[in-house]
C-alpha cells in the first residue's frame, strides 16, 4: 500500500529507525502487549495512509490520523493520546509502521556501524581473570576474640556494653567478604537484646547455637584461606548479580511482611514467571537497626510499602504487583530469583484471571517434592519452595502458646499439609484471617499459596475466582 511518511531528519531519526527495525518482530511486539493487540495494532496500521514521525531524546513520537504515540526506543517506555495505561492497539500500529519503513542502503549501514554497547562486553569467562578472595584476618581476629570474651562470661552475664561491641563488629564487616558473618554478628546482637528485654521471643539454644555457628565459620575461614573453592563458600558480600532480560509475563501470586535477626524489615511479593515457568521474588526493604529508622519495622511501616506506590518507571505498589497478571519491560534478575528495583523498569498490566492461570504452573502438590537434606552448616540460603495447594478445608487448628505459633492443617482433599504462622505483631492480620477463615472457609476449589520452611507451609495468599487476598495485610 502507499503510505506518506514524514521523517523529520533532526536527531538522526532516519538512522535510529534504522537501529530500531530489528528489534520490532512479531515476538518482541506480541511480547510487550498479547496476541489480541498485536493483531488489531497490525491491521489497523494497513489503513494508516499519513504519518509524522521524529526522535529526540531517546524517544520516538508518531503521529497518524488523529493519535499520537511517543515510544522509547528500547519499547521500555510508552504513551499515547488514547491514555490507555497498557500498551494500546495504537502504539502497536506505531511500531509496525516504523517497521515497515524502507531505509536507504547508506543509512542501513550508518547504523549498522556503530557497535551495540550490549554486544561489546564479552562474557565474564572470556575477559575476566578468576576473582581471588582476600580475607581480612585482622577483621576475623576481632570477631574470634568477642565471641571467646561471651562463651568465657556466658550469655547471662552479657550486657548493653557486649551489645555495642557486637553491633560495631557487624558494621566493621557489613558488605565486605565477611558480609555473611557480619549479619550473623548482627543477629546475635539481637539475640542479647531480647534477653535483657526478658523478650519472650528469646531463646537460650537459638542463641547459643549461633554463637557457636560465628566461632566455627570464622575459624574455617582462617584454615582455608588458601583454598578459593571453600573460601567461596563461606565468604560472600550477600549481593546479587543481576543480569538485563527480555520483556517476560509474571503472575502475581500475593506478598508478606518479615524482619530478621540482622536488622532488616520488608516486604515481599510472590511471582511466577509464564515465560520461564520459576518462581521470582521482588522485595522492598529497609534497615532498622539506626535510631532514625527503627520506625521503619513497625507494621504499620510495612502496610506503607505494601501500598505506597514508589516502583519501577510507572511507580506501581507492591499490592499491584503481588496481584495482578503484567508484561515486564526492561527489568533485570538475579540467578536466585530476584527481580531489580531499577527505573529503567516498566510494569504494563494484563487483563487477565490469575485464578484461571494457577492451574497451570508448575508449583501444584502433585509437583511438590521436598528436599532430602535441607540443612547445611555452612550454607547460603536456598531458593525458597513455593507450593499451590487446591483448598478443601481447614483442620487441626491450635495455639501453640510455647513456640508462640498458630498450627494448623490444610486439606486438599487427598493429604493434608501442616502449616503455622508466628504470632508477633507483622502477622496479626494473618493469624486473626485463618482464625476467621475456619469457622467461615473461603471457597472451595481456591488456591492457598504457601512457603515450605522448615518441614512446614507457611500460608501467603488466598487466590480465589475474584481476587488475590493478601491477608496478612487486610
Amino acid at each position: 500500500m502507499d503510505r506518506k511518511c514524514n521523517i523529520i531528519k533532526e536527531n538522526d531519526c532516519e538512522i535510529m529507525i534504522g537501529k530500531v527495525k530489528a528489534s520490532l518482530t512479531e515476538e518482541n511486539l506480541t511480547a510487550i502487549s498479547n496476541k489480541g493487540i498485536y493483531k488489531r495494532g497490525t491491521k489497523d496500521a494497513e489503513s494508516i495512509t499519513d504519518v509524522s514521525i521524529s526522535f529526540s531524546d531517546d524517544f520516538f513520537s508518531i503521529e497518524f490520523d488523529d493519535t499520537k504515540t511517543v515510544i522509547k526506543k528500547d519499547l521500555s517506555d510508552f504513551s499515547c493520546s488514547c491514555r490507555s495505561k497498557t500498551v494500546c492497539r495504537h502504539v502497536i500500529s506505531a511500531l509496525v509502521v516504523l517497521r515497515d519503513i524502507e531505509i536507504s542502503q547508506a543509512v542501513q549501514e550508518e547504523a549498522s556501524s556503530e557497535v551495540n554497547p550490549e554486544e561489546e562486553v564479552p562474557s565474564s569467562e572470556e575477559t575476566c581473570e578468576e576473582k581471588m578472595l582476600v580475607i581480612n584476618p585482622e577483621y576475623l581476629s576481632e570477631v574470634i576474640s568477642s565471641v571467646r570474651v561471651i562463651m568465657k562470661k556466658g550469655i547471662i552475664n552479657c550486657g548493653k556494653s557486649d551489645i555495642d561491641v557486637l553491633v560495631q563488629l557487624s558494621l566493621k564487616g557489613e558488605n565486605t567478604i565477611h558480609n555473611n558473618i557480619s549479619l550473623m554478628i548482627r543477629s546475635l546482637s539481637s539475640y542479647i537484646g531480647e534477653m535483657l528485654e526478658k523478650s519472650a521471643e528469646f531463646s537460650s539454644i537459638k542463641t547459643v547455637h549461633l554463637l557457636c555457628r560465628i566461632y566455627n565459620t570464622v575459624k574455617a575461614v582462617l584454615a582455608n584461606e588458601k583454598n578459593p573453592d571453600n573460601l567461596e563458600k563461606l565468604c560472600y558480600d550477600g549481593k546479587e548479580k543481576y543480569t538485563e532480560r527480555k520483556p517476560l509475563c509474571f503472575t502475581g501470586l500475593g506478598a508478606y511482611p518479615w524482619t530478621t535477626d540482622s536488622g532488616y524489615a520488608g516486604v515481599t511479593a510472590i511471582l511466577y514467571c509464564n515465560d520461564d515457568n520459576r518462581i521470582y521474588t521482588y522485595s522492598s526493604s529497609i534497615s532498622y537497626i539506626y535510631e532514625n529508622t527503627k520506625k521503619f519495622s513497625s507494621f504499620e511501616s510495612l502496610e506503607e510499602v505494601f501500598r505506597s506506590h514508589a516502583h519501577w518507571t510507572n511507580s506501581v505498589s507492591l499490592e499491584q504487583v503481588s496481584g495482578s497478571v503484567f508484561r515486564l519491560i526492561g527489568g533485570k534478575t538475579s540467578n536466585g530469583g530476584r527481580i531489580s528495583s531499577s527505573k529503567k523498569t516498566t510494569m504494563h498490566p494484563l487483563s487477565e484471571n490469575i485464578y484461571e492461570k494457577v492451574p497451570l504452573m508448575n508449583i501444584g502438590s502433585e509437583n511438590f517434592s521436598a528436599d532430602e537434606n535441607e540443612y547445611e552448616y555452612f550454607g547460603r540460603r536456598r531458593e525458597e519452595k513455593i507450593i499451590a495447594v487446591r483448598f478443601e478445608e481447614f483442620t487441626h487448628i491450635s495455639y501453640n502458646k510455647i513456640n508462640q505459633v498458630l498450627e494448623f492443617e490444610i486439606s486438599d482433599g487427598i493429604r493434608l499439609y501442616p502449616c503455622e504462622i508466628s504470632w508477633n505483631e507483622h502477622n496479626k492480620n494473618a493469624v486473626a484471617y485463618i482464625e476467621r477463615a475456619v469457622k467461615k472457609a473461603p471457597e472451595k476449589g481456591s488456591f492457598i499459596i504457601c512457603r515450605y520452611i522448615g518441614k512446614v507451609f507457611v500460608p501467603v495468599s488466598i487466590i480465589d475466582r475474584k481476587k488475590v487476598r493478601c491477608f496478612y495485610f487486610e
